[in-house]
């Protein structure tokens, strides 16, 4: 009981700490490593029923080299859908990420036919280990993390000060359903 009672005097200690965007910020640029996503693949599709379009287009993306020009040309046509899947496991299942993945990094495929008896070219942006992911991206998982990281800092300092004081006993295994933090 005395545990839980000292949980929850921290837990209102905690609310009062103010946070600020900053703050997360230079958490995440600090501590970015750990915000890798290894195995993500991101691609972009361009489809359509029309065969023959399709390898007009892919003729015409070989010529000027440029993926991006053609999928821009044909997100303006009528009869073609286009889609950029952003980052995506490889192990999705998804019949696109399938496609995907026989290409290489920044490879762009013939025109082949799916199972919705769609053409499609698809082009890997890309296909990297260990990218970092922006800061934008996973904004609201580094508050999370480094408001964890300012409550186990906050908590051992309050420990630390009511140690010096009485004698505390501390039962980390009830601590744990009290507060989502490492114990150290």
């Amino acid at each position: 009981e005395a545990n839980l009672m000292i949980g929850q005097s921290v837990r209102q200690f905690y609310n009062a700490m103010e946070i600020k965007e900053r703050d997360i910020q230079d958490y995440y640029e600090t501590n970015k490593e750990e915000y890798r996503q290894p195995g993500m693949i991101n691609i972009a599709e361009i489809k359509s029923m029309d065969l023959k379009a399709v390898n007009e287009l892919f003729e015409e993306m070989k010529k000027k080299n440029s993926f991006d020009q053609i999928y821009e040309k044909a997100q303006k046509l009528e009869g073609f859908g286009c889609r950029t899947t952003g980052l995506v496991s490889e192990s999705d299942t998804d019949e696109l990420i399938r496609k995907a993945k026989k290409l290489k990094a920044g490879g762009v495929s013939e025109p082949f036919m799916n199972v919705n008896k769609e053409y499609s070219i698809i082009n890997v942006i890309e296909r990297k280990q260990g990218v970092i992911v922006a800061y934008a991206e996973i904004k609201d998982r580094v508050r999370q993390d480094y408001m964890n990281f300012k409550r186990q800092i906050t908590y051992n300092e309050w420990i630390a000060n009511l140690s010096a004081q009485y004698k505390v006993q501390i039962f980390s295994d009830r601590l744990k359903s009290v507060f989502d933090i490492k114990m150290k």
